[in-house]
């Protein structure tokens, strides 16, 4: 099994992260039913800024998590919200060029008291997320270290079409703020969002072959983080 967890310096999406938590138990009530996604396509799938509390003029560490994006990540900042899908949805002359990377350190705007990032496959093939900055003072990243089972911990490998229950250890924010979005690339975990450490269930695919499962925590005060990693599926 490999667990890795991006480089502190840490989204589908970033736009969900204005509107996340209306009730964190109606959204996991909402989402019940509905296994993951299933990532096939290359996107960006959350944004995240470190410190988490926005202090224009101060330098951030900001860091996308991407799936399958192969090219440069540019970013941006403005002072309203716009559409992931249109770059140009910003008022022309408001946005700020950050440049490219990932992560990429740079010094916010002095004179912008909430601003709305955004982050870009510079060769056009992801879709873009973006994400709201804020100086909330309860503002903070949850860190999701582990996946355990009622086992221990995750397993190097299962059979084909069997089932795990699995639960994230989350640190740095306190759990019953925290929602919790899944990603698979391959066979089926449900549900799609779960609240603080609360189990969801993973279920092998017929085929063989490595499957990559990942949680993205969001703070109900905008922050994030997240967790990737690997198991095996038997022959």
């Amino acid at each position: 099994m490999r667990v890795t967890q991006p480089p502190p310096p840490r989204s589908p999406l970033a736009l969900g992260a204005l509107a996340l938590v209306v009730g964190l138990a109606a959204a996991t009530a909402a989402c019940e039913a509905e296994p993951a996604d299933v990532l096939d396509t290359p996107r960006i799938l959350a944004l995240r800024a470190d410190p988490a509390t926005l202090s224009p003029g101060a330098e951030h560490a900001v860091t996308a998590l991407a799936f399958a994006v192969t090219g440069e990540l540019r970013w941006s900042l403005c002072p309203v919200a716009w559409a992931p899908t249109d770059p140009l949805s910003c008022p022309t002359g408001d946005a700020v060029d950050l440049g490219t990377g990932n992560p990429l350190v740079a010094t916010l705007p002095a004179d912008l008291d909430d601003l709305w990032l955004r982050c870009e496959d510079v060769s056009g093939v992801a879709l873009p997320a973006v994400k709201r900055l804020t100086t909330a003072d309860d503002t903070v990243n949850p860190d999701v270290v582990a996946f355990t089972t009622p086992a221990g911990s995750l397993p190097a490998s299962v059979a084909r079409a069997t089932s795990v229950d699995l639960s994230p250890t989350l640190t740095g924010a306190d759990p019953d703020r925290v929602v919790v979005s899944w990603y698979v690339t391959a066979g089926v975990l449900e549900p799609k969002r779960s609240v603080g450490a609360a189990a969801v269930t993973f279920t092998a695919p017929d085929e063989p072959g490595p499957v990559t499962l990942l949680a993205v925590a969001r703070d109900k005060g905008g922050g994030v983080g997240w967790l990737e990693a690997t198991i095996e599926v038997d022959p």
